[in-house]
């Protein structure tokens, strides 16, 4: 029996270049964009570890048509940052992922005990929405001060929605009800502190 002998094409590989030169310049940016929307989105370690995926997808793509262009300073480029992205992904869909999961476990279960104190972790409170007690949207909690010799938190940092990036107010542990979700304010927002954004207090005044 004769044996057919395969035999390059360089018309069927000119197509492939073609259609690779033709599709990757969109999808390419395209997977990067989501990416960063994800990654910079800052709504969770798997939403964030998504967005890795998505930027991962962005660099194999521009890795491939660097090969097909002969580009080699593009192949090295994106195969760098596809190295980088999988540190990423490792990192939030691993160790990080699985802590946030873990501690939202522990804020459950202890939420639904009448025996013990409810917990929450502090990471899961940052970026929390702030809403008054008539249920309008205040603000975005961005940190908590500690006092460590205490071992309590000291004031809760607001980002008062709507104001310069630089706008902060400080407001009393106490004079918040965190919920599953959501913060809500237990007295009226002008109790809340402003403070100065290149220095914080110490304590919050009275």
């Amino acid at each position: 029996m004769s044996r057919r002998a395969h035999h390059w094409h360089p018309r069927a590989e000119a197509r492939k270049r073609t259609i690779i030169e033709t599709v990757a310049p969109y999808f390419g940016p395209f997977a990067i964009l989501v990416g960063a929307l994800l990654t910079a989105a800052n709504k969770g370690a798997r939403i964030t570890g998504y967005g890795f995926i998505a930027l991962t997808i962005g660099a194999a793509i521009f890795t491939i048509l660097g090969i097909a262009k002969g580009d080699w300073f593009a192949i090295s480029v994106n195969a760098a940052l596809t190295v980088v992205n999988g540190v990423g992904i490792r990192r939030w869909l691993g160790q990080v992922a699985v802590a946030e999961e873990a501690a939202a476990e522990a804020n459950a279960a202890s939420a639904e005990s009448t025996d013990v104190e409810t917990i929450a972790p502090v990471s899961g409170l940052i970026g929390r929405t702030v809403r008054t007690a008539d249920g309008e949207k205040y603000g975005e909690v961005v940190d908590l001060m500690l006092g460590t010799q205490r071992r309590k938190v000291s004031y809760v940092v607001i980002h008062p929605a709507g104001e310069a990036a630089s706008a902060f107010v400080g407001l009393a542990p106490d004079q918040l009800r965190f919920e599953a979700e959501e913060a809500v304010m237990l007295c009226p927002h002008d109790r809340c502190q402003k403070l100065d954004a290149d220095s914080w207090p110490v304590e919050l005044e009275g």
